[in-house]
């Protein structure tokens, strides 16, 4: 059976959109928005406690949290890593958060990681789609794993989880995962 070249062109149109779906997921209308809850990190609130995260148009939030606030609902792009980072005060160096999809608990871990994914929204160069699908790439998942890793043994050795943690370069993290260079010596 003969195919004309429009009949070869439409089912290679018709197998890309099905088939190449996460190739061309942040410009498509698979990305749906889906609400989540996550539980505020302290037991109790400064004044000044607020929280920072990347909106389903890609800029930055920051909003400041009420002293008798126990969760945020908030609808983000399905699927699409959506960091939370979660101070206790403006002075706060060091934020508990999580990374949508990978987690919505907050942790020492899942601020680190938002932080890098934030930081990569805020510092890329690109455009905002381009920025997404980098950040989308990205394998968060193993990086928590790791992460962990290092959080059981800090916690074998009864040492501070958020000193060894936070002590990992995270501009040459982030430069890694701007480059598509990173692997687990990275964090070494």
């Amino acid at each position: 059976m003969k195919y004309s070249s429009n009949t070869i062109f439409i089912y290679i149109v018709c197998f890309c959109l099905t088939g190449c779906s996460q190739i061309i997921w942040p410009f498509s209308e698979q990305a749906k928005s889906k609400s989540i809850k996550i539980e505020i990190p302290f037991s109790s609130l400064s004044d000044n406690a607020f929280y920072r995260f990347i909106d389903t148009e890609g800029s930055s939030q920051k909003v400041y949290l009420s002293p008798s606030t126990k969760n945020i609902n908030i609808d983000v792009q399905k699927n699409k890593p959506t960091p939370f980072l979660f101070y206790s005060s403006e002075t706060d160096s060091r934020p508990m958060g999580c990374l949508y999809p990978c987690s919505t608990t907050n942790s020492i871990i899942g601020g680190f990681i938002a932080l890098i994914a934030f930081c990569l929204y805020n510092q890329s160069d690109g455009t905002p789609e381009e920025i997404a699908a980098l950040i989308a790439h990205f394998n968060w998942y193993k990086l928590y794993e790791k992460l962990t890793e290092y959080e059981d043994e800090a916690l074998e050795n009864n040492a501070s989880v958020a000193d060894t943690i936070w002590s990992f370069d995270q501009e040459a993290i982030i430069t890694a995962i701007a480059s598509g260079t990173f692997d687990s010596y990275t964090l070494k």
